[in-house]
């Protein structure tokens, strides 16, 4: 890793020498040497790998251990953990290894262990007790990878021999760069699996004092303590009702049984789709890596969801191919489908995001069923962001995909028509021409360009008239080819060929409302970079289409926890809410929680202390290193996340973690777990907040600064003024994201207190971070 300024690496054999078939590592020559990367080096490097700057300044420069390295690697096969980065470098330092000659054990723990929470080498490592030394040291981690990659393999054979024939047999038709490894393999079950590779285990949360019952046009509260979905769904599931649940993110679906979750469209799996794939006789390895993961899926779960999975880049590139389809799936009933037909007396739990698709684009009706809708602010994103068409040129290929090999071995037709070119070539022109015409200065690609009526009039948006009839015809053309009955050949395919028309002729409907036929109501922008451009399309307003999906079910309800007045002002208005009535939960029987053991969950008095004056680096450094016990410290971004965490890193004494300088979550999870981290201090960003589903346990929490969404980043914002915009949507927002914060942090600690350091909470925005603050009387607010 000669970027942190140190290179090594050791010779491995993986055998399987015993009786048992288990693979062992044996290690063989070294080659290990600090390298003068000749500039100075940075703090994280340096901090990360625990190397000092003294140390890299005495040792040798590259062009003196170039040829010694390569000497040592000669033709050997090369494996790292996510190898693709160090080739790379290598690649631009002058050694050319031979291509396709190396192992990624990060590719091979996606795919073969693809339900794990991490998939860094520090984690795996640990999970499998392979690691030795200090991570983030060449050498060290050269080692710990070949005792990983036996360490994966012997993981395998736990799994069915079923199952592992499958992946062998679909390994034997491609072209993975580490099938070998696999094939070799004993046809051997060597044991029981370690189920927490499976399925995280969800939180140990305590049951809520709190029943929910379905009541139309009602918005429930909970108190501050409760901010965890599940911990009020298993009381919903028990109930014989005809109802259906949507919660705000999809691993809360952990807390009720696996029967009664209905998967995301979006990421669900076609059987019928996979199994066309599966017949090939050649497979690309992209697409294998996709089957296998699909294998192990269907081997541990009946699900037909595929969001537990782990996917990289490429293969969400392509997933596409293996997706349900709205206007495929209903007429083929495959399993998938099949599970959207929900049974009476019983009550079904989905993502908000699932509920809102199958809503529009499958257009299921549910008018037996009353719906419960969780979280506002996740209500109003998930429902806007459902409401917004993207077309760009991926999107649009993707379409064309299922027709001609664009991917290998996954294409209806072997030979590609002229009509489907012909739209290909017309999509790639037109798409040139659209950002060659708002094509602006380096530095500015990351822009949304609203296209108002000023914007329509513009000479620029003329020019693209001609070029959007244009490609209208060509679309034209393809239906018309597509609906030719000489192509009919058999069920699957002429479904396939239904799908592609019906999407062909929604892309032909969107760019006649974005560039011929505009529509006052929608709010229509471009979102665009230096090498690719977003078209979008959205109505300005969403509370018309808020009641049209309420009706599509017997009665609707919400809940969330006590919001600040001026946040559940904004989303009644947006939402359409305001004649909702709005009351607080109503708590399970004392008889019945005292026989259940359910605590009482009356929120506490909570310290709430505010600085009046701006704190220096220094200052703020020394202020959490003199907090004790345990603190959170949520900060603005990621550099100043760096820097305070070089700042501690420093200072001897209390443990300082920190997103991805510290591993990632998984890690920071297991490091937090030790007795020796309890008084710790834990520096997240208000933005690496969403991948904690449970915060840890603190004493203490920190709010460096007040938080807000960057303007532009949400749709509901282009085409209002920047005051408007900031009063009437920002503003309501950020103090709900403060308010969520804090819900979130008290869930989870006990005797807690807040401190926020951010002093233009006493005088701006209004006072209405300040005004929210005293709306709740558990909050004993001061100021330092």
């Amino acid at each position: 890793r000669q970027a942190q300024g140190i290179l090594g690496g050791e010779h491995s054999r993986t055998t399987s020498s015993d009786s048992r078939g288990e693979v062992k590592v044996k290690l063989g020559k070294k080659f290990d040497t600090l390298v003068n990367p000749e500039i100075t080096p940075s703090e994280t490097a340096l901090m990360i790998t625990g190397i000092t700057a003294e140390e890299l300044k005495d040792a040798p420069k590259w062009k003196d251990v170039k040829d010694d390295l390569a000497k040592f690697l000669g033709k050997e096969i090369i494996m790292g953990h996510n190898i693709g980065f160090d080739l790379g470098y290598l690649g631009n330092q002058g050694i050319k290894l031979k291509k396709d000659n190396y192992l990624d054990t990060l590719d091979l723990a996606v795919t073969v262990l693809p339900f794990s929470e991490s998939h860094s080498l520090e984690y795996l490592s640990e999970f499998f007790q392979v690691l030795e030394g200090r991570p983030h040291r060449a050498l060290v981690d050269a080692a710990n990878t070949a005792r990983l990659l036996a360490a994966i393999l012997n993981e395998f054979l736990k799994y069915p021999i079923k199952l592992q024939n499958q992946i062998k047999e679909v390994l034997a038709r491609s072209k993975v760069e580490w099938k070998d490894l696999v094939l070799d393999l004993p046809d051997q079950e060597s044991g029981v699996r370690r189920q927490e590779l499976v399925k995280e285990a969800s939180p140990q949360l305590p049951a809520s004092n709190f029943q929910l019952q379905f009541k139309d046009k009602t918005i429930f509260c909970f108190p501050l303590t409760i901010r965890h979905e599940e911990q009020v769904l298993p009381a919903l599931a028990s109930q014989k009702h005809s109802g259906i649940v949507a919660v705000s993110h999809e691993f809360f679906l952990n807390a009720v049984p696996e029967n009664q979750r209905i998967p995301a469209p979006r990421r669900a799996f076609c059987e019928r789709r996979f199994e066309r794939i599966l017949k090939k006789e050649a497979l690309d390895a992209v697409f294998s890596k996709i089957i296998m993961k699909t294998l192990i899926l269907r081997e541990f779960s009946e699900t037909f969801s595929l969001s537990g999975l782990k996917f990289s880049w490429i293969e969400l590139k392509v997933l596409h191919h293996f997706l349900a389809d709205a206007d495929l799936c209903p007429a083929h009933g495959c399993g998938f489908y099949r599970t959207l037909k929900l049974s009476k007396n019983k009550i079904y739990f989905s993502s908000l995001e699932a509920l809102f698709a199958l809503a529009s684009d499958w257009q299921l009706k549910n008018s037996a069923f009353d719906l419960m809708l969780f979280d506002l602010s996740a209500i109003e994103d998930e429902f806007t962001e459902n409401l917004l068409t993207t077309w760009n040129l991926r999107a649009a290929r993707n379409v064309l995909a299922h027709l001609f090999p664009i991917e290998a071995g996954a294409s209806i037709f072997e030979k590609v028509p002229q009509e489907i070119m012909n739209l290909a070539n017309e999509l790639d022109l037109f798409f040139g021409i659209l950002h060659l015409v708002y094509l602006k200065k380096q530095g500015e690609f990351a822009q949304n360009l609203v296209i108002d009526d000023a914007a329509r009039s513009d000479e620029r948006f003329a020019k693209l008239f001609h070029p959007a009839r244009k490609l209208i015809s060509k679309i034209d053309e393809a239906i018309k080819y597509l609906s030719r009955p000489a192509l009919l050949s058999d069920q699957e395919t002429d479904l396939e060929l239904a799908s592609a028309r019906a999407k062909l002729l929604r892309l032909s409907e969107f760019i006649k409302k974005f560039f011929i036929e505009p529509e006052e109501e929608n709010i229509s922008w471009l979102k665009f970079n230096d090498t690719w451009v977003d078209l979008n399309l959205q109505p300005a307003a969403i509370a018309e289409n808020f009641h049209a999906l309420a009706k599509q079910f017997k009665s609707l309800s919400l809940a969330d926890n006590a919001l600040p007045k001026i946040s559940l002002a904004y989303y009644q208005q947006r939402l359409g809410l305001r004649d909702f009535s709005v009351q607080a939960c109503p708590p399970r029987p004392t008889s019945e929680r005292v026989e259940a053991g359910v605590p009482d969950d009356n929120p506490q008095d909570v310290p709430v202390e505010i600085f009046s004056k701006a704190q220096s680096s220094a200052q703020f450094t020394e202020f959490l290193q003199n907090l004790a016990p345990s603190t959170l410290v949520i900060l603005p971004n990621e550099t100043k996340l760096s820097e305070t965490y070089q700042a501690l890193s420093k200072i001897s004494g209390r443990p300082a973690l920190a997103y991805k300088f510290s591993g990632s979550v998984g890690q920071i999870k297991v490091k937090l777990a030790r007795e020796e981290n309890k008084n710790f201090i834990l520096l997240l960003t208000l933005n690496s907040l969403r991948y904690w589903r449970a915060l840890p346990t603190a004493a203490n929490l920190v709010i460096q600064r007040l938080p807000f969404e960057a303007q532009g980043s949400k749709p509901s914002l282009l085409g209002h003024e920047q005051q408007q915009a900031f009063v009437s949507h920002v503003l309501p927002r950020s103090v709900e994201i403060l308010h969520s914060l804090l819900c979130r942090f008290l869930a989870a600690s006990n005797a807690p207190k807040i401190f926020i350091l951010d002093p233009r909470i006493l005088t701006d925005y209004d006072q209405s971070f300040m005004r929210y603050l005293e709306e709740f009387p558990e909050f004993l607010i001061s100021t330092r």
